[in-house]
C-alpha cells in the first residue's frame, strides 16, 4: 500500500477539520449576503454607482461578520462537548489567521514606504 503515512499527527488532524467544516463555511457565505438589509442595497443603488461597487462596498462588506462568525458561533453553541471544542479551535485559527495578516501588512507597508523615500 502506498501512502504517505503522515500517521496521527497534526497535519492530518488539520486537513480533516478543514474537510469537515467546508459545508459550514459554505452555508454561511450563502446565508451571510442575504441578511444584510435591503435599505442599505437601496441606499446605494440610489447613489447610482456600478453594481460592481454596491456588491463590494455595501454587501460583502456587511456580510463579511455574519460570513467569518456564523459557523464558530453556531458550533459553540452546540450541546456537544467535541463541536465546542472545534469552535474554539475555529476562533484560535481565525485570530491567529488575522494576526499574520496583519503583520504581513505592517511588513509590506512599512517596506514600500522605505522603498518610496
Amino acid at each position: 500500500m502506498v501512502g504517505l503515512h503522515w500517521g496521527l499527527g497534526l497535519l492530518p488532524a488539520v486537513l480533516v477539520i478543514s474537510v469537515i467544516c467546508i459545508p459550514y463555511l459554505t452555508k454561511a457565505t450563502e446565508t451571510s449576503p442575504n441578511q444584510v438589509p435591503g435599505s442599505y442595497r437601496d441606499g446605494a443603488e440610489a447613489l447610482a454607482p456600478p453594481v460592481s461597487w454596491t456588491l463590494r462596498k455595501t454587501v460583502v462588506k456587511s456580510a463579511v461578520p455574519g460570513i467569518v462568525t456564523y459557523p464558530v458561533w453556531m458550533q459553540h453553541a452546540s450541546p456537544y462537548k467535541p463541536q465546542q471544542y472545534l469552535a474554539c479551535n475555529a476562533a484560535l485559527l481565525l485570530f491567529v489567521l488575522v494576526l499574520i495578516v496583519i503583520i504581513l501588512g505592517r511588513a509590506v507597508a512599512a517596506t514600500s514606504r522605505r522603498h518610496a523615500e
